[in-house]
């Protein structure tokens, strides 16, 4: 697959903070674990495990708040608050439930907890008193959050069994606190994703692609990949490409948002989930939660240049900006594992 090195431009005032791991079939003993030659760079980008943090309440998805160098850790009935300078637990905050989705709101330092525990809401936490200051009910269980230009998305699901369901995306205006919008997206959305290019956001489940206006919470267009949807996405800004982790599979598609075009397929681990970039590598991440490893790729060659091990089932993934690291919550016990390179 030839290289994308001429599409990559990042537009004034936008940064990338996400990361992803993926992993290529055929790279054989010339691949360690722990190092490998970037293709691309011809230069050696070595990521390891830096640290395994144990946390009290399991950990399945995370945010960070890249101003205090903090990473919010969510699991079963808590939140672990972990100080990125020493990678401790600074603290832990403890809910009714658990904790599915964080999303973090650096404008106004609000930290917002989605609980799956009837009636299923979401608590905004103000982050440095780490008091509750409001606390909406979604009618449905929540998947997913993100933190996107003023608002809060949380998707949520009304659960099995549920003739004629039709799941949604909740929006949170920042400023009131209030939930202004519901989105139908069909059935189990999954993690949405935002395009700072047109400044939409795009949130998948098992079949289908909804593309929706930021600006008056509209599905403007859908679209089916050739491979079906993809619960977990990431958009990157500076080549303007989707990436979609089948979490019922072991590869990721690359997807040309503006034309809605599948333009490559990426093998990796099994069910592979949470995405984000390494902004210090150049380097694109997922968690497979099925094979207990993060992928990395380089997303000018669209290939695997490494797998390295985390935890059982790693879910969710965040980069820190502040430490330059990765933290991979694994779902399948209570630890988060942190990525350096």
């Amino acid at each position: 697959m030839a290289p994308k090195r001429a599409t990559w431009q990042l537009q004034a005032g936008m940064a990338g903070v996400a990361l992803l791991v993926l992993l290529v079939p055929g790279l054989g003993a010339a691949a360690n674990v722990g190092s490998s030659v970037d293709p691309s760079l011809g230069t050696v980008v070595p990521t390891h495990v830096l640290t395994t943090i144990t946390v009290s309440c399991g950990a399945a998805s995370a945010a960070v708040d890249p101003a205090k160098d903090l990473v919010y850790a969510a699991g079963f009935g808590c939140v672990s608050v972990i100080d990125g300078s020493t990678n401790h637990v600074a603290r832990t905050l403890h809910f009714d439930g658990t904790v599915t989705a964080v999303a973090f709101d650096p404008a106004h330092g609000n930290l917002y907890v989605a609980v799956n525990e009837h009636p299923y809401q979401v608590e905004v936490i103000n982050a440095t008193t780490y008091r509750v200051v409001k606390d909406q009910v979604l009618g449905g269980y929540p998947t997913a959050a993100l933190y996107a230009r003023g608002r809060v998305f949380v998707t949520y699901a009304l659960g099995p069994g549920v003739g004629g369901r039709i799941d949604h995306v909740a929006v949170f205006n920042t400023t009131t606190l209030d939930l202004v919008a519901r989105v139908p997206v069909g059935s189990y959305p999954g993690a949405p994703t935002y395009d700072s290019w047109n400044h939409n956001l795009y949130v998948a489940n098992a079949t289908t692609v909804f593309e929706i206006r930021i600006s008056d919470s509209r599905v403007v267009s859908s679209f089916t990949p050739t491979q079906g949807g993809g619960a977990w996405m990431f958009f990157d800004p500076r080549n303007g490409d989707l990436y979609l982790a089948h979490y019922d599979g072991s590869t990721v598609t690359v997807v040309a948002a503006a034309s809605q075009r599948v333009t490559a397929s990426i093998n990796v681990g099994d069910s592979p989930r949470g995405l984000a970039f390494d902004s210090q590598n150049d380097r694109l991440c997922v968690a497979n939660a099925g094979t207990n490893d993060v992928s990395v790729i380089d997303p000018f060659t669209e290939s695997v240049v490494q797998t390295t091990p985390a935890g059982a089932c790693p879910d969710g993934v965040v980069f820190g900006p502040a430490n330059q690291e990765t933290y991979l919550t694994n779902a399948g016990t209570t630890t988060v594992t942190v990525l350096a390179s």
